[in-house]
């Protein structure tokens, strides 16, 4: 994922952990224990109330956020009427206008949505937009479950990281036998498992 966000991005530079401090020398994750970029949305700056574990930040686990209302009315709008609207563009554009203002100042990317899209280039916008703003916020399974697309996203060309044994009936969980052996209505198994 780290390579499919844009460098010009901010919400790049504050999701993703690419170099830490360690025994005091700033190092780059290739010479990490484990050469991986790591996740920093809720790490990367803990405040004045974190420990040396980090186990105290005064950064809270996000359940819900205003971005995530925008973004949900931009694509509902965008759905029930055949296409965008102003109030769709206004939407979207608000969280990205957002995106744009860092503390060191305001940034020019991502622009603002231009009019006349059609609707499933909106579409588009609008699920690419949720999949940056919101990353590791934990809405993505359940995103690409409401699209319909888990197959793809796990095993399409442009997927991020390929899962060929994801199956379309992997969008249900299967149900505790325990649970099915307790229904008196002969609950059945959802279908694949």
């Amino acid at each position: 994922m780290y390579n499919s966000v844009s460098d010009e991005d901010y919400r790049k530079k504050v999701s993703f952990l690419t170099q830490t401090p360690v025994k005091g020398v700033m190092t780059s994750y290739q010479k990490w224990k484990w050469p991986r970029i790591h996740m920093a949305k809720w790490c990367l700056y803990p405040g004045k109330n974190a420990s040396a574990e980090g186990s105290d930040s005064d950064n809270k686990y996000v359940i819900f956020r205003y971005a995530e209302v925008l973004l949900m009315a931009a694509e509902a709008i965008n759905e029930a009427n055949g296409g965008p609207t102003s109030a769709a563009y206004s939407y979207i554009n608000a969280v990205r206008a957002r995106a744009r203002y860092t503390p060191e100042g305001s940034r020019s990317y991502p622009a603002d949505l231009q009019s006349g899209m059609s609707q499933d280039a909106f579409r588009q916008a609008v699920r690419e937009e949720r999949r940056v703003e919101l990353a590791f916020e934990w809405k993505r399974w359940y995103d690409l479950k409401r699209w319909g697309v888990i197959v793809e996203a796990f095993n399409g060309a442009t997927a991020y990281e390929s899962q060929p044994n994801v199956k379309s009936f992997h969008a249900l969980l299967p149900i505790p036998q325990e649970e099915i052996g307790r229904n008196a209505n002969l609950l059945p198994q959802n279908p694949g498992y």
